[in-house]
């Protein structure tokens, strides 16, 4: 009795991170914004462009004009002693605030590589509840300087009157709900698909990565490295959506639950981008990598 209330429990806990889909999932074609329609817009005052950088002189240095500077630091922390992981939601509110974003703000967000940063604050703004009209500059900075387009250095200052309306989303998880996953998916119950979004050795075990004591993957995770969805590392664009949904085995026509990780959180943010601009609703599990294997008591998969 005390198996069927836990499993009553478990699917009723998982069906409000997995929502249910009516209809086939279909690429959001809005949630990527070429560098022409960028450059078309700039000074429109509903536009809002936010560099994202882990080093503010790359910004300095450089940017897309009238584009905004959000700090690495401001979507991903230490806490916990967990590295990377999501602030509260008060500050990352105060930090989408405080470079201009209202309820109202068409958003852009680019980096200086091949967009996981940028994913990133992404994701913070739709754990928000704030994401509907955010987007990713397709290629970023390197497609942006390649072009020639218009570069800035002088910072644009942020914007001490906006506001955000919050309605935080469940699709963060912790690692109470990913042991739960694999136990589900051990125990022949609704199939869950997890997405290792790390370099290949990482998650096989051959090459550990930073801080990891206990290489490998999380039981029944497949690997689909954030770069293979790139064209390539040198210009950074989106592969079509029929390839993507090929890279990670989805068809199209179905709505699976997926949940995606990495180390730290990062390269799980850009996976979490993309098959939301396939039209899927994935989970994030953003404690990654680096919490789980640190929890003795909990399995890891070499191959």
């Amino acid at each position: 009795m005390r198996c069927c209330a836990f499993v009553l429990f478990l699917i009723a806990g998982l069906a409000a991170v997995f929502p249910g889909a009516a209809e086939p999932p279909q690429p959001r074609a809005d949630m990527l914004r070429s560098t022409e329609w960028v450059a078309e817009r700039l000074g429109d005052e509903e536009l809002v462009i936010v560099h994202v950088a882990e080093d503010p002189a790359q910004y300095q240095e450089a940017h897309v004009p009238g584009a905004r500077f959000l700090a690495w630091e401001a979507v991903a922390q230490e806490r916990g002693g967990i590295p990377g992981m999501l602030p509260s939601a008060e500050e990352l509110a105060a930090s989408f605030e405080n470079v201009g974003i209202t309820p109202d703000s068409a958003v852009v967000f680019y980096d200086e590589e091949g967009g996981f940063r940028a994913a990133r604050a992404y994701m913070a703004l739709d754990y928000l509840g704030a994401a509907d009209n955010a987007a990713l500059m397709d290629g970023h900075w390197p497609l942006w300087e390649r072009e020639g387009r218009p570069v800035a250095d002088e910072p644009v200052p942020g914007d001490e009157g906006a506001a955000l309306n919050i309605s935080l989303q469940p699709f963060v998880i912790g690692v109470t709900m990913m042991q739960d996953i694999v136990w589900a998916n051990e125990n022949g119950r609704d199939g869950y698909l997890l997405v290792d979004a790390r370099p290949p050795g990482e998650y096989q075990g051959a090459e550990p990565g930073d801080a990891i004591d206990r290489p490998g993957h999380i039981p029944g995770a497949v690997n689909v490295f954030w770069q293979d969805t790139l064209v390539s590392r040198e210009e950074p664009l989106f592969r079509d959506p029929g390839a993507l949904r090929e890279l990670y085995g989805l068809d199209g026509a179905v709505q699976p639950r997926i949940v995606t990780y990495c180390r730290t959180g990062g390269q799980a943010a850009h996976a979490y981008f993309t098959l939301r601009y396939l039209g899927f609703n994935p989970a994030v599990y953003d404690g990654s990598y680096i919490e789980w294997q640190r929890r003795a008591h909990l399995p890891v998969e070499q191959e």
